[in-house]
């Protein structure tokens, strides 16, 4: 049903991105003209999506959506490279949006990169995560300084 691919090279506007480093591993694809109907969850890789996701799709490392491909659902995941479409909503650690592309949903990120030609239509959120560990510090009352 799925096949573990060779990694893969993908040709950006500015550069080439080759994802065989351990933390963008992917080892799933789903091929073009192939519909995967249910929810996806890649706990240790990701994914390289051709086809077509109805269902929610959770993965470890990356995702990469080509142009014609689709997800309804959402998704959530380390770093996506979104050619494609996605109706849903998209929490990951890095995403980034080419020409052509189309979100329709809230997106929650920590990078994001948002091509022109480019549409998103939805909520936008930064997650917090540098506050959050300012926040876990202790408090310290009694430091003094001296002079």
């Amino acid at each position: 049903m799925f096949k573990k691919s060779k990694p893969i090279e993908q040709t950006q506007d500015e550069a080439t991105y080759y994802l065989d480093a351990e933390e963008h591993r992917i080892d799933t694809q789903i091929a073009q003209g192939v519909t995967f109907k249910g929810n996806l969850n890649l706990p240790e890789s990701g994914l390289h999506l051709q086809g077509e996701i109805i269902g929610n799709v959770e993965f470890a490392t990356a995702m990469m959506i080509v142009e014609g491909a689709n997800v309804q659902g959402n998704v959530i995941g380390r770093l996506i490279h979104l050619r494609g479409s996605i109706l849903g909503d998209i929490d990951c650690d890095e995403i980034i949006i080419y020409p052509g592309a189309t979100v329709e949903g809230q997106l929650r990120y920590r990078l994001i990169d948002i091509r022109p030609g480019a549409s998103v239509k939805g909520a936008m959120q930064p997650m917090q995560a540098t506050m959050a560990k300012v926040q876990d510090l202790p408090v310290h009352s009694d430091l003094r300084v001296s002079r």
